[in-house]
């Protein structure tokens, strides 16, 4: 009987893999954000939007204030199946892999000297269904796919994701550093990630924040350039 279960949800997950795969996604805009009208496409940044200001040295900032993470409850966002405990957990979460990631710098929470504010919101996110992702990854067929998905950084089948945004502002000044919005989602082939409905939001933003604490490592010169021998 189990055998039975598992071969039809592999036969319906391999259809819908099929369906899937006709058109891409359309991209969401969130102009209820405050800085969305500054983010643009940037090909060192995949799948995000940023702003940069121009001549901002962020060598200067050695340490880091990093408030609660608000939740968007602007127009764009769709948050389907997630329920607010869910959104709260995840919030929670967005901001303690940023302070775990960079503790070795030193988080405060006043403003001062060499003091870099970062404002996280998170925007919204997509579960993953796990019964569904597990049958599409273990098929053949899914197999393939997911690995060459893991290879170009494409989302998974039935594997959820995060989308947040940050606001990186001087401390003293308020003046803005850089903005981002950016969708994130683990690896393809990440079965980790695909246990329960959230974690893959969670994998998304543990490897994010790792990301970002490897760029602040190169603006202080402790690691080596992207696309550097490591």
């Amino acid at each position: 009987m189990k055998m039975k279960l598992l071969n039809a949800v592999v036969l319906i997950a391999a259809g819908l893999l099929i369906a899937g795969c006709a058109s891409a996604p359309k991209a969401e805009k969130y102009s209820d954000l405050p800085e969305a009208g500054k983010l643009q496409p940037d090909p060192r940044f995949p799948h995000s939007q940023v702003f940069i200001k121009e001549g901002v040295v962020f060598k200067q900032y050695s340490k880091f204030m990093i408030d609660p993470v608000e939740i968007f409850r602007g127009s764009g966002a769709k948050w389907s199946g997630v329920d607010e405990d869910t959104k709260q957990e995840i919030a929670r979460f967005l901001r303690a892999e940023f302070v775990r990631v960079l503790q070795s710098y030193g988080i405060v929470d006043k403003p001062g000297p060499g003091v870099l504010r970062l404002k996280f919101t998170l925007v919204d996110m997509q579960l993953t269904k796990p019964l569904l992702a597990a049958a599409a990854h273990l098929s053949p067929a899914g197999f393939a796919l997911n690995l060459g998905k893991g290879a170009t950084g494409s989302k998974g089948s039935f594997m959820g994701s995060v989308i947040y945004a940050g606001d990186l502002r001087d401390s003293v000044s308020g003046d803005l550093c850089a903005a981002f919005l950016t969708t994130q989602t683990p690896n393809a082939m990440d079965f980790t990630a695909m246990v329960t409905p959230a974690d893959a939001a969670r994998k998304a933003i543990t490897d994010s924040a790792e990301k970002f604490k490897l760029t602040v490592d190169r603006a202080h010169g402790i690691a080596p350039p992207a696309g550097g021998n490591r």
